[in-house]
């Protein structure tokens, strides 16, 4: 997402679309790491199920846990 959305939020009712527009563009490009090299998938779920004690890290830093999350929020 932009850093200026995360920093200043504006949450009016005019900039819904905008927000909206947001979370698809993540979501789309979360879906998308799967199209990828496998070599660069292959170490992220590893390190995802060696971590899984810490709800922070799988919830920053797995891709597959962004994406579950990115498609939750839209």
């Amino acid at each position: 997402m932009d850093a200026v959305a995360l920093l200043h939020p504006d949450w009016r009712p005019e900039n819904l679309p905008r927000l909206r527009d947001l979370v698809s563009q993540s979501v789309n490009r979360l879906r998308s790491t799967m199209q990828g090299p496998e070599r660069s998938l292959v170490m992220n779920p590893v390190m995802a199920y060696w971590k899984q004690t810490s709800p922070l890290y799988l919830a920053t830093s797995s891709f597959l846990t962004r994406a579950y999350n990115a498609d939750r929020l839209r």
